[in-house]
Order: C-alpha cells, then structure tokens, then sequence
C-alpha cells in the first residue's frame, strides 16, 4: 500500500512539472492573483468537520458503518492524502491555467490544508449514510446494466496510459486535454490497484453493481457543493464556479473513494501480489531422480 500510495504522489506531482519544464510555460507573465478568505476558510472547514461528524453519527443509528471508528492510522492515511490530494488538485488549476496563482500566506496556508484534509472523509462518510437507504441501493439494483468484464492486465495499461497521457499532455495542451488531465489521478489509482491484483471501485460493473461508483460521485457533489456553500455563507468570495465544476466534483468523489480503497487495502490482510502473475512455463520440466 505504501508502494502503490508514493508512486500516485510522484506521479502527480513529478510528471506535470516535468511537462511544464519541457514546453517552456511562461508562468506569471500576465498572471492573476486570487486572494482567499482566511477566516471564511476556516469556518468551512470547522463546519465540515462537524457535518462529518454529525453524518457519521446518523450514519451509526441507521445502523451503518462506523467510519470515524476505525484505527487511528487509517484515519491519519485518509486526513493525509486527502491534505494532498487538495493541493495537488491546486496545482493543476494552475498547470492548465497559467496566469492563475494564489495568494497565500501562513494563516491561509493553515486554513486551507485543514479544509482540503476534511474533504475526504467528508465524502466517505456521506457515502456511507447513501448506503444506508435500501430504497436507493434497490433503485439502483433494479435499473443498472451490466457490462462486460475486461482483462485486468489489458485494462491496467490502457488506464496507465491514459494517466500518462494527461498529466503530461494535459500541461502542454490544456484546452484539449484538460478534462484529461483532471482525470489522470482516478486512471492512475485504478491502473494501480489492478497492477496489484486489487478490486477497484468499478469490479462490480460486469455484474451490474453500480452501487459503489454512483454513490461515491453523488458524495462528491453533495461534498463539493456543501463546500461552496459554506465558504460563501461564512464571507468568502467566489467570482466565479466553471461550467464543468459540478462534473469535477462528482469526479473528486470517485477519486476519494478509489483512493480510500488503495489506502484500506493495507488494512485487508491480504499478501502482496505480483505485478502481472506469472505464466506458466509452456514446456513441462521433469527431474528424475537418482
């Protein structure tokens, strides 16, 4: 798991530089510099917190799963990535947009890593509560199609692939593969669980079990908008939201629960697999003995 997770940062953060140094971006010739809300930040960060909290408890009475009941160090994995994932998220706001920047000084930088290390197990736990409502889970049951099951090895290069591909041409060329470029964290964390052997959010699709993915994306837009939400009402200032923020956040809700997969894979007990198992040697050897 420690494998898998220290590649998925390199990756992200070592291959979009590595394509922003290659091209030559003109970074900071025309460049915009936002300010944030250091206060207002903080705000919806504590407001979060106690909305997981609060949804982690209703969570439990519906008898569901006790996410804030786990051990320590998966909770400390979690709060972690999710801290890191929310900055890697920034930088390539500004990868694809040159003359965006940030203002940040000690109190912002303080807010905003509490509020991007909430963003996570925010989103896991509203998972959770979704998936205590058996009507939804029978919606979704009754009208799910199943689709063909593809060979994981196949699969895990064209995600690779794909992940590759954004991160380094997302950064060359954002106004045609920017959507790529988002993307590549979710290609990248699937390519790695399968390169391990390890089920991924979407396992369930060649039997129709559309569970786990729709109810992490409905998570993200609940979460994402919940954010917007509270940072306005607490005195932050949005100028403007993108046409595709609502698809991005249903995006960061898949990523959030493909990433909560990796991280608990270290907890499941499991032995470590072989990337790609072995084939078996095609002629048979036999040893006679003396």
């Amino acid at each position: 798991m420690n494998i898998r997770l220290g590649v998925f940062v390199a990756t992200l953060f070592l291959l979009p530089l590595l394509a922003s140094i290659l091209t030559g971006a003109n970074w900071g010739e025309s460049l915009i510099v936002t300010a944030l809300s250091a206060q207002a930040l903080l705000l919806t960060a504590l407001l979060l917190a106690g909305y997981t909290w609060l949804l982690n408890r209703l969570t439990v009475l519906r008898r569901g799963a006790n996410l804030l009941g786990v051990p320590g160090r998966y909770q400390a994995y979690v709060v972690g990535s999710s801290a890191m994932l929310g900055w890697l998220a920034l930088s390539f706001a500004h990868y694809t947009d040159n003359d965006f920047a940030l203002l940040l000084d000690a109190a912002t930088i303080t807010a905003t890593t509490l509020l991007f290390a909430g963003l996570i197990p925010a989103a896991l736990v509203t998972r959770a509560w979704l998936a205590t409502f058996p009507s939804l889970l029978r919606l979704l049951a009754r009208y799910s199609p199943a689709l063909p099951a593809l060979k994981a090895e196949p699969a895990a290069l064209w995600m690779l692939t794909l992940a590759l591909v954004g991160l380094m041409g997302g950064v060359a060329r954002p106004q045609l593969l920017a959507v790529l470029l988002w993307s590549s964290p979710l290609f990248l964390l699937l390519a790695l669980q399968m390169l391990w052997h390890e089920d991924t959010l979407f396992s369930g699709l060649p039997q129709g079990d559309w569970q786990r993915p729709v109810l992490a994306a409905i998570s993200g837009l609940v979460v994402g908008g919940l954010v917007l939400a509270c940072y306005v009402s607490s005195g932050g200032t949005i100028t403007q939201i993108a046409p595709l923020a609502w698809a991005g956040f249903a995006l960061f809700g898949l990523i959030a629960a493909q990433l909560n997969e990796l991280i608990a894979s270290g907890w499941r007990g499991k032995s470590r697999g072989e990337i790609f198992k072995r084939k078996a040697f095609p002629i048979p050897v036999v040893v006679k003995k003396d």
